[in-house]
């Protein structure tokens, strides 16, 4: 199963069911986050951000570690500028909807 079935499946269950599996959850945490990332990492190989920090060569957490440096808000901006005008393929592969970039504008503005 992989981690954003798991997502799906949580978000979907009641209280009761999912506070009686949060231990199996912990248990499982550093295993859901690795396939995760590495979904990320797979579905955004042919973004410009996926191009430019090499994720089609990312196979394990230590090669992200390596090839990808710690990012600030400073370092994501310019893309996150250009994607409120319109441009797509630049932090993920997907196209990503205009009227959600004008919200995340105006909230901070």
């Amino acid at each position: 199963m992989d981690a954003i079935t798991i997502t799906e499946e949580l978000y979907n269950l009641d209280n009761q069911t999912l506070v009686s599996k949060i231990p199996a959850l912990f248990a499982q945490a550093a295993t859901i986050q690795e396939t995760l990332l590495k979904q990320i990492i797979a579905n955004n190989v042919s973004c410009e951000w996926g191009k430019k920090y090499h994720f089609d060569q990312i196979q394990t957490i230590e090669e992200y570690r390596k090839l990808v440096p710690i990012t600030t808000w400073e370092d994501v901006k310019p893309y996150s500028d250009r994607m409120i005008e319109g441009e797509n393929g630049l932090l993920f592969s997907e196209n990503i909807k205009q009227g959600d970039l004008l919200h995340h504008k105006v909230q901070n503005t």
